[in-house]
């Protein structure tokens, strides 16, 4: 995540979802300035909406160089970023980094432009996915293994529909609603949100499906080793399944190879606006039931809407987008008809995604974690010592040397921590987020979260 005061250059449509999982888990110091290509048509309301008591925190720009000048760092934006507009924005990274600035870049770059930030060192960082880079087992197996998670899958008809905007309202209300949830995206840049991003072993070609359906399963494999999540959570790959003759989006290989490696347990779907009806729903889950080994939950309608005929001439997939009037009259049709199918809406606001995920996940899974079936293994006291210490250290300045046993039973309100009561209270909103826990506020009175010890004896019983 980012911390501190960054711009993140350009905003597009491409990357708005991305930019609102941000501003949700802004700490209290943090500050961001968002820029937009001139012109753009972005409002201030995405964020609007988003920032609450972040009065201050967040800004909407088209002035880069202002942007650049005033942040620790710059972060470069993914996004369909061609021709003249691609050298401009590099041009932007690398004016940041010969003023000191950190640069991250979350669009995909080609092996020649990476080595043109080669010079600029650590001070320049950039995402992949290769395989090598990832978790992997210790122990090649030669066989499956079945996840010990619950498996959720979010797919989408069509590569280009935002079912990323889908997929991070999911891991913020299930993280929220006290699940261990580890998420995998189709993004290399995954990892800047605490993510992992799918290994590009799925797509480089060089294996057979066998070796990646294999090692899909053993990557997955390990990281429920090492974090042991309640839910893992997987952006499903390309699309589902062909859309027409003209749009075959990949003929939903990839996520095939996906769901063959690891059995998915609750399956949604996003859609373009498209004038089907439920009995369609209801064939299309007959599809991925055998397909994918699972039926549809639910589905996730966008307000886009595929231009077909534009489509069929470019051979790519062009959108517009239908006006509110229309795809109310198509929203209050399909409700009006009796479904197994839940319908949902994908909007461009984050705070109506997720209200449609909170609405969708209450159907199938229940409103809390059911300690004894989702997570039979808590954390490890020593694993959880690492990550408290890490936390004090870097969110609160404490030293290292004071973050020892020795005083692992001092009072945090005393020497040598000096917590007052409003940094105690944002200590205990804190642990929660690292370790996806809920605590019952009323142990800060009974002065059981007022030493370390006492912290990680909560932690281990929640």
């Amino acid at each position: 995540m980012l911390h501190g005061k960054w711009a993140v250059y350009p905003l597009t449509d491409a990357f708005m979802s991305v930019a609102q999982y941000l501003v949700r888990r802004m700490d209290e110091q943090d500050q961001l300035i968002f820029v937009k290509p001139n012109g753009y048509p972005i409002p201030e309301k995405p964020f609007a909406e988003l920032e609450n008591d972040r009065e201050n925190q967040v800004t909407l720009t088209e002035d880069v160089d202002m942007a650049i000048r005033t942040s620790a760092g710059l972060m470069i934006a993914d996004g369909t970023i061609e021709n003249s507009f691609r050298t401009k924005v590099l041009t932007k990274a690398k004016a940041a980094l010969d003023q000191g600035k950190s640069v991250i870049c979350a669009l995909a770059l080609t092996e020649d432009e990476v080595q043109q930030f080669r010079p600029y060192g650590e001070q320049f960082r950039y995402y992949t996915n290769a395989y090598q880079d990832l978790p992997q087992l210790s122990v090649t197996n030669a066989a499956l293994t079945s996840p010990k998670s619950v498996i959720i899958g979010v797919g989408r008809i069509l590569p280009e529909i935002d079912s990323l905007a889908i997929t991070l309202a999911m891991e913020d209300y299930l993280t929220g609603a006290g699940y261990r949830v580890k998420t995998i995206l189709d993004k290399p840049y995954a990892a800047l949100l605490g993510m992992y991003p799918l290994p590009d072993i799925l797509y480089n070609g060089s294996y057979g499906f066998t070796d990646v359906i294999l090692e899909l399963n053993h990557y997955i494999e390990a990281l429920e080793s090492e974090h042991r999540p309640d839910i893992t959570l997987i952006q499903l790959p390309g699309g589902m399944q062909k859309y027409n003759n003209g749009i075959p989006s990949d003929l939903g290989i990839y996520s095939y190879l996906l769901s063959q490696a690891v059995q998915l347990d609750y399956l949604f779907c996003c859609f373009p606006f498209h004038y089907f009806d439920t009995e369609y729903l209801r064939k299309l889950s007959h599809i991925f039931s055998v397909k994918y080994s699972c039926e549809l939950s639910s589905i996730f309608l966008s307000h886009d809407m595929v231009n077909e005929h534009s489509s069929e001439e470019m051979f790519l997939p062009v959108y517009f987008r239908v006006s509110d009037a229309i795809y109310q009259k198509h929203w209050d049709f399909l409700q009006s008809r009796e479904s197994q199918v839940g319908i949902y809406e994908l909007a461009g606001s984050y705070g109506r995604n997720f209200d449609s995920v909170k609405k969708a996940l209450g159907t199938v899974l229940p409103a809390e974690p059911e300690s004894s079936r989702l997570n039979p293994n808590p954390i490890e006291k020593g694993e959880a010592k690492a990550k408290l210490t890490a936390l004090l250290n870097r969110k609160f300045q404490i030293p290292l040397d004071v973050l020892t046993e020795e005083h692992f039973t001092s009072p945090l309100t005393a020497p040598p921590f000096f917590f007052g009561a409003q940094g105690l209270t944002y200590l205990f909103f804190e642990v929660e987020k690292l370790f996806q826990t809920r605590i019952d506020a009323e142990r800060i009175l009974h002065q059981e979260f007022n030493t370390i010890e006492g912290i990680l004896q909560l932690v281990s019983e929640s």
